[in-house]
């Protein structure tokens, strides 16, 4: 070989190795992609290249996550075949074995249990697989996690069970699973069902069908669409009428403002974002017919209120809206794509109605102070300096805990949009599992604090 034959040689060789890495890089995004839309040729492809296992995205998610989220059984056999990792998790906590579970797979999930997941393992929230199936009505995982040993039983650090879960979310069926004795006796091998479950229909039948996701969520930005123009709030009212629509829902149901009193500072209390949270509706209703008893407050504050934010979810008893998208997602600071599900954050922020309703009304009124409804982790969480003592004033008048973060990250939430965005202090009021009246005795008196922190307690 000549001199010059050895170096062109020596050259070429330089350059592979100096762009091998980027090549993995490559592949690494497109085993994410593969896994995701159960691209089996495109799997084994990068199976056959050797590209990594443990790749992950922006948001933590391996192959093997992101085949168990969109429910592909073959995907998750083959990476399972090749040695993922079986209890890797996502930037929240998440297994393979939780995202199957939440999401309905129940022949996956029986795969993964097969394979020796960890039934035990906690996600950020403290949720199991057991009760991430239980909160969501998938009766046939709960089956088949109870025959697998799953606790029913176990206390999150919330304080309540999967049983507790299902009663209140008016799971009937998922509470008939559950025993009404003792947690059962840990067991050292899986037991599997004696016959296979069928197969259950959607209790929802979504007006609006999501479109199929293509591509990782790396590849959606906030800059791929403008937000919608939002229609100012219209300031008119009937005389004698404090309930106006303000917005419609995905379905078209009205979305309703009540206004009571004539002081300069207002508190917005906003109810159900979450469906099957319809705490906050219930009680915000309560406090409207409560008003007359604190009318001499109200002549230097105003109650603001808008019950329901979801209507479509609460009459339908899901988390989201018809769309799918948590709306506690959707707004849009710190916005990000994620996969379509539970936390399912939209194809761009503001993309729902009801989002666009709340942003109208808060931009209109620019309420003093603005009062979620959530459920069930029995807490005051707040976002803002200007909101914590406040929420530590209602912290000590309902006996729930004060907590400055939720403990997990809440992108594209109201709480991050009002807080940061607004520039206006939000406290996340999070109810427990209490009976309606039991509920409405232990908050009262922190509803007035919020409306005028001055006060002494007890004024109802």
């Amino acid at each position: 070989m000549t001199a010059k034959r050895l170096f062109i040689s020596s050259l070429l060789a330089a350059i592979v190795a100096v762009s091998a890495p980027v090549a993995v890089a490559q592949s690494g995004s497109e085993l994410l992609l593969a896994a995701s839309e159960g691209d089996m040729p495109g799997l084994h492809r990068c199976l056959m290249a050797g590209v990594p296992l443990d790749t992950r995205d922006e948001h933590g998610n391996t192959a093997l996550i992101l085949a168990a989220q969109q429910g592909h059984k073959r995907a998750v056999l083959a990476l399972l075949a090749a040695g993922a990792d079986l209890e890797a998790t996502d930037e929240n906590g998440y297994t393979a074995l939780i995202w199957a579970a939440q999401q309905g797979h129940s022949s996956l999930t029986e795969v993964l249990l097969m394979r020796g997941a960890n039934i035990d393992a906690r996600e950020k929230h403290d949720y199991t697989a057991l009760e991430w199936a239980t909160w969501e009505g998938r009766t046939d995982v709960v089956r088949l996690l109870l025959n697998y040993g799953a606790d029913p039983l176990r206390k999150t650090r919330w304080g309540f069970n999967a049983r507790d879960l299902a009663q209140r979310q008016g799971k009937s069926a998922v509470v008939a699973l559950f025993p009404q004795t003792q947690p059962r006796a840990p067991r050292t091998q899986p037991v599997a069902p004696a016959q296979p479950q069928a197969r259950l229909q959607p209790q929802v039948q979504a007006e609006v069908k999501p479109q199929a996701r293509r591509g990782t969520p790396a590849q959606a930005t906030v800059a791929s669409a403008p937000l919608p123009t939002l229609t100012p709030v219209a300031r008119r009212e009937e005389p004698g009428n404090r309930l106006r629509e303000v917005g419609r829902s995905k379905r078209g149901l009205p979305i309703h403002l009540a206004s009571v009193g004539t002081g300069d500072r207002a508190v917005l209390f906003v109810g159900s974002i979450h469906g099957d949270e319809p705490q906050g509706t219930d009680v915000i209703h309560r406090l409207l017919r409560e008003s007359p008893r604190f009318q001499h407050l109200l002549t230097r504050n105003r109650l603001l209120a808008i019950p329901n934010a979801n209507p479509d979810g609460v009459a339908n008893r899901i988390r989201t809206n018809l769309a799918g998208v948590d709306l506690n997602r959707n707004f849009p600071t710190r916005w990000r794509p994620t996969v379509r599900g539970r936390f399912f954050s939209g194809p761009r922020p503001l993309s729902e109605p009801e989002s666009q309703t709340l942003v109208r009304v808060i931009e209109a009124e620019r309420p003093a102070l603005i009062v979620a409804f959530h459920a069930h982790m029995a807490c005051n969480n707040y976002d803002g300096a200007a909101a914590a003592p406040i929420a530590r004033a209602m912290s000590r008048s309902n006996g729930y805990r004060l907590l400055p973060h939720i403990g997990y990250e809440t992108p594209g939430s109201l709480g991050q949009h009002a807080s940061n965005s607004l520039g206006i202090p939000i406290v996340t009021l999070e109810v427990g599992f209490e009976p309606p009246e039991q509920l409405w005795r232990k908050v009262r008196d922190s509803l007035i604090v919020a409306l005028e922190p001055s006060i002494t307690l007890g004024m109802l």
